[in-house]
């Protein structure tokens, strides 16, 4: 591993300002909080620490990972089992994000605050999905054509919540002090952008056996 990409948590030479916000290291500024797992890894190992720029780079790398298996999800041609298969894809992105950014969390406490999340947010947030599952009740027609819609309203919603939670987590804050209202209007700009993102990827040509000659 070169010097340029190997970076641990408190080297020598290590200085934190009198905030304790940001640990110095070589003139670069590194957020502990990007590294909750820095000091030690699996067999005691040292695991390299993040830049702030690095840790935003993974967060949105994981949403927009996320955000392709909820919309794998809206695939799924039973009712009420695609929602749940959703919901778990949600569940294990707060998940990660909250390890990421040193944010404690347990399962119940994000069920908690997206069930609350989703039941704020109107026609745009759980009602949307769940209509959008409950369109594949009816054989065929009805299955065919919610198998077209749920895939970006899946994957659009869970795409709003990594964004929202990411910018709640970049902020300082926790699970704990999360308030629904304060993020309404930046969940709607960012399903608009969840939406576009999904039917990008499902447009995209997929490329030929073999590639071209």
């Amino acid at each position: 591993m070169s010097e340029a990409t190997e970076r641990w948590v408190e080297p020598k030479g290590a200085t934190t300002s009198a905030t304790g916000a940001m640990t110095s290291v070589a003139g670069e500024q590194r957020d502990p909080r990007a590294s909750a797992d820095a000091s030690s890894g699996a067999g005691g190992k040292l695991v390299p620490a993040l830049s702030a720029a690095e840790r935003l780079h993974l967060a949105q790398t994981m949403v927009q990972t996320h955000t392709l298996l909820s919309a794998g999800t809206g695939l799924i041609p039973a009712p009420g089992i695609d929602v749940l298969a959703n919901w778990a894809v949600q569940l294990t992105l707060l998940s990660r994000l909250s390890k990421l950014y040193g944010v404690p969390y347990s399962r119940n406490l994000g069920k908690a605050k997206l069930i609350a999340f989703a039941s704020s947010l109107g026609s745009i947030g759980a009602a949307r999905a769940i209509g959008a599952s409950l369109t594949k009740v009816t054989p065929v027609f009805g299955t065919l054509a919610g198998s077209l819609s749920a895939p970006a309203t899946f994957g659009a919603f869970t795409f709003a919540v990594g964004k929202v939670f990411t910018q709640h987590f970049e902020s300082g804050g926790t699970f704990l002090d999360f308030r629904a209202s304060a993020y309404r209007d930046y969940f709607r700009e960012m399903f608009g952008l969840g939406e576009a993102l999904v039917r990008k990827q499902k447009a995209a040509p997929t490329p030929a056996a073999g590639g071209s000659a």
